[in-house]
């Protein structure tokens, strides 16, 4: 329930920025935004709902830079997604509210999507910003630039061959809206230029563009393909940009990220993951020097002891030469924001994965954002960067840092208050006492309120 006005007295404030935490602070939030905030003020702030702060600590609430909240992983899997697909097929919109809602009750108040169906995350987004569903933030890109539908090679290799013709057309024109598929890559460049013109005129956020291949199920990840020339993308570059809007890049190879720094994107996801190729020392500088956000994906050592122990094909994702690069960029001060790549798994498709596969998996939504900074902070990054880059350096990297990503005077009062310090352990964020997003006290203890995916409660 949103409360008029809300006071947390006696807190630790830990503000998101490069201050040092404000000990015995009093906040006060009014229509939605920090109103107030004192160190130790002569008298305790007023208001319809006063928060008892004393022992505890209070940060922003968390942002995730990259999800997707329909299930990706299971879109790449050809028994998996095809089930999801039919399952859920007419429920997607529903399917995307759950999936904020589950970021939601574990902290993390905006959330983007930068791949999904365009109808179905467009329409999750605007009912959470009416206050229709309460959710997660949701800044979406709807289709991605070259990545055709889940019937694809891009997703499923052979599921063309177990699913009729007319359901898979269906399902890949959701995704691949307005046209944005592999067609495009045998396009020439004025026919990319129109299709894309058309994209960034649609209702989104922010535009995502494949720069290397998504052919996960064909060669296990083991190659990566470049899409477009550099000229194409270059065009695309100056379209996306020019409208305004921030591009996120996926790219997987060496070549792919020194050309996606060059052309200037604003973010790049697991931009470590490079095959198992150690990033070259000049690649290391060029990115430690570039304005652009990373946002990498890194897994937590328990994790990766425990892929490695079942022989299980991630741990090639988190290890090895990708852990490398992420130390070096992290010793180098690269740009680095959270990003967990997370999206909903239903029931079914989890109660078939091991325990070791379940333990700090980095995929889960809400809890993925704390099993990333313990990973940051494994990997090299202080608990105060690890923090700052799970909060306001997203909001930087979106261009949302006016409004979001730390606990200042005028901001959207999306506050998360802890029952122990995430400084002394970055840990310890998951010990939550209460979530207040858009300035009211979320119930965090109904979410999700309308279950689908989630619907025999396993997330709990």
């Amino acid at each position: 329930m949103k409360a008029e006005t809300i006071a947390i007295n006696g807190i630790t404030l830990i503000d998101g920025t490069d201050a040092k935490p404000l000990e015995n602070a009093s906040i006060l939030i009014e229509d939605g935004k920090f109103v107030r905030i004192e160190e130790s003020p002569v008298e305790r702030f007023e208001a319809d709902t006063v928060i008892d702060g004393r022992g505890k600590y209070a940060m922003p609430g968390l942002m995730d830079a990259n999800v997707h909240l329909t299930d990706g992983l299971s879109l790449t899997n050809n028994f998996g997604g095809i089930e999801y697909l039919a399952r859920y097929e007419g429920r997607l919109k529903e399917i995307c509210e759950e999936a904020a809602q589950l970021a939601l009750k574990y902290g993390t108040t905006t959330v983007f999507d930068t791949g999904n169906a365009y109808r179905p995350i467009i329409g999750a987004r605007d009912a959470i910003n009416a206050g229709k569903v309460v959710g997660s933030r949701i800044y979406a890109a709807g289709a991605i630039i070259g990545q055709s539908g889940p019937f694809t090679r891009d997703f499923m290799v052979d599921a063309r061959t177990r699913a009729t013709k007319r359901f898979a057309d269906r399902i890949d024109a959701l995704w691949e809206w307005p046209g944005l598929g592999g067609e495009l890559l045998l396009m020439d460049i004025e026919q990319v230029a129109d299709r894309v013109q058309q994209h960034v005129e649609t209702d989104i956020d922010l535009a995502k563009v494949f720069v290397t291949d998504h052919l996960v199920s064909s060669f296990q990840n083991s190659t990566a393909y470049l899409q477009f020339s550099e000229r194409v993308l270059e065009r695309i570059f100056s379209i996306v940009q020019g409208a305004g809007l921030k591009l996120v890049t996926h790219t997987s190879s060496i070549e792919s990220l020194n050309t996606v720094v060059e052309l200037g994107a604003d973010v790049m996801v697991h931009h470590n993951v490079t095959q198992q190729v150690p990033m070259p020392d000049s690649l290391i500088e060029k990115v430690a020097a570039y304005r652009g956000w990373g946002a990498p994906q890194p897994t937590t050592n328990r994790f990766q002891h425990g892929m490695e122990a079942i022989g299980h094909g991630w741990a090639r994702y988190g290890g090895g030469a990708h852990r490398y690069n992420l130390e070096r960029l992290i010793e180098a001060g690269a740009n680095l924001c959270l990003a967990t790549d997370a999206c909903e798994s239903d029931t079914d498709r989890l109660a078939d994965f091991s325990p070791e596969e379940l333990q700090d998996r980095p995929w889960d939504l809400g809890r993925g954002s704390v099993y990333w900074l313990r990973a940051m902070v494994e990997t090299g990054m202080s608990s105060h960067q690890a923090l700052r880059g799970g909060t306001r350096d997203v909001a930087i990297a979106y261009g949302v840092d006016d409004k979001l990503g730390t606990v200042e005077v005028g901001k959207i009062a999306d506050i998360l208050v802890l029952d122990a310090d995430p400084i002394a352990d970055v840990g310890n964020v998951a010990r939550l006492n209460t979530v207040i997003k858009d300035g009211g006290i979320i119930d965090t203890a109904a979410l999700p309120d309308n279950p689908v995916a989630t619907v025999d409660g396993i997330f709990d």
